[in-house]
């Protein structure tokens, strides 16, 4: 039997989130997706567009949707996230619910598997039970595919998935005519998800990720160095990344050294370690700086200052560990 004590295990309620789009390094087509399909329709249908526009990194061509093409697209019912592991799945779904004004619930579906026998439906119902009470919300689905797979599975002889499925289409066929829910998944393999959650009505929107390219992962190195240094500090710029600067991250010239810094270690060449970190994924990044900060700080503890040669040495041990 469930006990409430599972649940603050389980699921994750909170507020509205305070994650901005421009928090997330890269990812633009993804965020371009998000805010056209979800966002956009949601606050049209909410009569909130008027209090809604993009951060300085789209152009001002991709700020403005005619109303009359807006009404014609509903809100979503379930958005689908997938693609490989560390690709900020959940930091958009934060991102996502703070554009809409939206109070965020994560369920842990890998938690749910293994409850006793009959608990993951009652889980389930009791998750999307309160997603209707804190409307406008988004309940979030971690983890999907650990337990809803495709029906009849080898590996599912007493068929709990099966009524896990069978439960959650009902659970998702019911929010249909429930204002301002959305229920967002994510999974690091689609394919393993049953043909009937992907079918118009369920998971309308389905966002593929990828890992990060070169200017994605400078982007992002830029996101977490930011966090972790003082507003004065300098990171060089090179001219490969000068549409990033144009188009994208609206960066402030004086946390900017210059060409004739080279020989200067404490200017950290972004373009350099995103050049070097090829196959990375968002947090491989962050796991990355964590082991910059970590080799600076074992320099000098009282007054630690990241240079070139912590993110060189980190880099070697990441790449070590991969």
């Amino acid at each position: 039997m469930l006990q409430q004590s599972q649940l603050p295990h389980l699921l994750l309620e909170q507020e509205v989130p305070n994650t901005q789009w421009e928090d997330i390094g890269g990812a633009h087509e993804v965020k371009r997706k998000i805010i056209e399909s979800v966002v956009w329709p949601t606050l049209h249908h909410q009569n909130q567009s008027d209090n809604f526009s993009l951060n300085s990194q789209a152009s001002s061509s991709e700020q403005q949707l005619p109303q009359r093409l807006l009404s014609l697209i509903p809100p979503p019912r379930g958005v689908l996230l997938w693609g490989p592991p560390g690709t900020a799945k959940t930091t958009i779904v934060k991102a996502s619910c703070r554009a809409m004004n939206a109070q965020l619930i994560v369920l842990s579906c890998a938690g749910v598997y293994s409850c006793y026998v009959g608990d993951a439906e009652r889980i389930l119902r009791e998750a999307f039970h309160r997603a209707r009470q804190s409307s406008p919300c988004v309940l979030f689905l971690d983890e999907i595919d650990s337990i809803v797979g495709k029906r009849g599975g080898e590996y599912d002889g007493n068929g709990v998935k099966d009524r896990i499925l069978t439960t959650l289409l009902t659970e998702m066929d019911g929010i249909e005519h429930i204002e301002g829910v959305i229920v967002m998944a994510a999974t690091n393999r689609a394919d393993l998800l049953d043909d009937a959650l992907l079918r118009p009505g369920r998971f309308d929107v389905q966002i593929q990720f990828h890992l990060p390219n070169t200017e994605e992962r400078a982007e992002i190195l830029l996101v977490y160095l930011k966090k972790i240094t003082d507003k004065k500090r300098k990171f060089r710029y090179q001219k490969e990344l000068e549409q990033i600067k144009d188009r994208k991250t609206n960066l402030d010239e004086n946390k900017f050294g210059h060409k004739d810094d080279d020989d200067d270690d404490r200017i950290i060449d972004l373009y350099k370690i995103a050049s070097e970190t090829n196959g990375f994924s968002g947090a491989d990044i962050e796991a990355l700086c964590i082991e910059a900060v970590l080799n600076a700080l074992n320099d000098n503890i009282n007054q630690p200052i990241i240079t070139s040669n912590h993110f060189d040495t980190a880099l070697d041990s990441v790449k070590g560990e991969r």
